[in-house]
């Protein structure tokens, strides 16, 4: 089984060239537009490697990770 990377990136040309990048690794890769997404996705999947962009709509990277920490400390 391939590792599995969550690339939070909004931009689309970002999310192409950065996709081809990590595959071309021997990583799967799933692509979330926004924070909201990433959240969405983690409370479904488990990733080995999350790569955030600081500066997303609706929810950027910062507050992303500050929500992981919080779910992260509850657990």
């Amino acid at each position: 089984m391939m590792p599995s990377i969550l690339l939070a990136e909004d931009n689309k040309a970002n999310q192409i060239i950065s996709k081809a990048m990590i595959e071309s690794s021997g990583f799967e890769v799933t692509i979330a537009e926004n924070g909201q997404e990433v959240l969405d996705l983690l409370s479904q999947v488990t990733f080995d490697l999350i790569l955030l962009d600081c500066q997303m709509p609706i929810m950027d990277g910062y507050e992303v990770i500050g929500r992981i920490r919080q779910l992260d400390s509850s657990v």
